[in-house]
C-alpha cells in the first residue's frame, strides 16, 4: 500500500495539495489521509507527531466543584500509558470538593492565588511555581481564594479500573474560611 506520509517525508509530493511544507525536521502537514483533522510533524524517518487542537474547555460538574471551574484536558491515559492531566481553572472562592487519588495527585499552579488542605491538616495558601503533591488515598481539597482566580494543572494516574479519583463531599464555608 502506498504511504503518502514516507513520499512526503522523502521529498517526492504532496497530499493531494493539503498545505505541506517543509521545515527544519522534516515536514508539517495537514494531513487528513491519517490524522483526521489533526496537524502532523512528518519526519525522515517516518514517524509522526499528533498536534491536537479541537478540545474545549468544559465546566466542571457541580458535584465535583463548588463556584465555577473550567477545565482544560491536557493529557488523557492511552495505550500503556496511565497519566491523566488537566489545566483547571478556578474562579475566586470556587473549589474541589473533599477527594483521594488512588496514586496521589501533583498540582503545579500556573497563576493567581489558592488554597489547599490536607483531611486533618491547616489550609494552605499556593502561588505560581508551587508544586503540590498529595499522597495515594490521602482526602484533600483544592481552589481559588476568595478574592483571586487561581489556575493549576493537575496530573494523576488512573486506577485499573481507569479512574483517576473518589469523589466525596463539598468543603463546607467553614472549612474553606479556615484558610
Amino acid at each position: 500500500m502506498r504511504d503518502p506520509m514516507t513520499e512526503v517525508a522523502a521529498g517526492k509530493g504532496s497530499i493531494r495539495g493539503d498545505m505541506v511544507e517543509p521545515d527544519r525536521q522534516g515536514y508539517v502537514g495537514f494531513c487528513e489521509y491519517f490524522q483526521g483533522t489533526a496537524p502532523i510533524i512528518c519526519h525522515p524517518s517516518g514517524a509522526h507527531l499528533q498536534i491536537t487542537r479541537d478540545l474545549d474547555t468544559t465546566k466542571g460538574p457541580a458535584d465535583w466543584f463548588m463556584g465555577n471551574v473550567y477545565l482544560d484536558p491536557v493529557a488523557a491515559p492511552a495505550g500503556s500509558s496511565t497519566f491523566a492531566a488537566a489545566n483547571v481553572h478556578f474562579t475566586p472562592g470556587a473549589r474541589t470538593a473533599w477527594h483521594t487519588h488512588p496514586h496521589g495527585q501533583t498540582i503545579y499552579v500556573t497563576e493567581g492565588l489558592g488554597l489547599c488542605q490536607r483531611e486533618g491538616g491547616p489550609v494552605e495558601a499556593i502561588r505560581p511555581g508551587d508544586r503540590v503533591f498529595f499522597e495515594p488515598g490521602e482526602n484533600h481539597w483544592h481552589g481559588a481564594a476568595a478574592d483571586r482566580f487561581m489556575v493549576h494543572i493537575a496530573i494523576q494516574q488512573v486506577d485499573e479500573s481507569g479512574s483517576p479519583v473518589t469523589w466525596g463531599r463539598h468543603v463546607t464555608d467553614d472549612e474553606y474560611a479556615a484558610g
